[in-house]
């Protein structure tokens, strides 16, 4: 089985700003559109990397994921998708008036962080039925893994739409600081809630019923081929 969740993680991450007189033969908006750089995003992903927890109980792990209360929980893998958002901005301030120009750059990494991968603590290291366990959880940690750079497309993509390459113009830097937060809380979140919904599906295939069967038989049969020690 696999929990995901989500958080995210703000870093408004400004550089000094390149402050300059606009003279008396040319506008504010000239000065912008010449010396402003480009709008720049970067979606990154983290190596995925997880934690192993072999103490936990099957009623531990039921507790965890209680959405099939009928099935013995084995095993588990949670996770929560991380999004680290770096926001820098190109900008320009007006002196006389304190109004400022900017095309962002915004560096967006994506990580699930913490993974913990749980095998129930009845399934002892080593047995027959801890392999069996063991081989679907991981599974889930290679969906995991493989759709990382599918999200982080998926989102740079999105994000360059939303910005373009467009000059935007606020009447002070506290102003621009507001509205690049506002994006990315109202904007970037849904995007990275839509990928955790996909990922979910992916995971969901994992534990279809027929899967759910061949463990079960499997675990069976190591039953009968290891019995437990009188």
């Amino acid at each position: 089985m696999a929990k995901p969740a989500f958080r995210a993680v703000l870093l408004l991450l400004v550089v000094p700003l390149v402050f300059a007189g606009c003279d008396h033969f040319r506008s504010f908006e000239s000065v912008c559109a010449e010396r402003v750089g480009p709008t720049r995003i970067d979606v990154e992903t983290m190596p995925v990397r997880y934690e192993t927890d072999l103490m936990r109980s099957y009623a531990d792990l039921a507790a965890k994921d209680p959405g099939q209360p009928d099935l013995l929980t084995l095993g588990l893998v949670a996770a929560d998708m991380k999004a680290t958002v770096e926001y820098t901005a190109n900008g320009i301030v007006q002196r006389r008036t304190g109004r400022y120009c900017m095309r962002p750059s915004v560096r967006v990494r994506l990580a699930y962080d913490p993974m913990t991968l749980y095998v129930a603590r009845e399934q002892p290291e080593g047995s027959c039925e801890f392999k069996l366990t063991m081989e679907h959880e991981l599974k889930h940690v290679r969906t995991f893994r493989e759709f990382l750079p599918d999200a982080a497309a998926q989102i740079g993509q999105a994000l360059r739409a939303e910005f373009g390459n467009r000059i935007e113009y606020f009447q002070s830097e506290a102003e621009a600081n507001r509205h690049v937060e506002g994006i990315t809380r109202s904007f970037l979140g849904p995007y990275v809630s839509e990928s955790l919904a996909e990922v979910k599906q992916l995971q969901a295939r994992i534990d279809a019923p027929e899967e759910y069967a061949r463990i079960q038989l499997a675990q069976e049969a190591c039953r009968r081929d290891d019995p437990p020690a009188q």
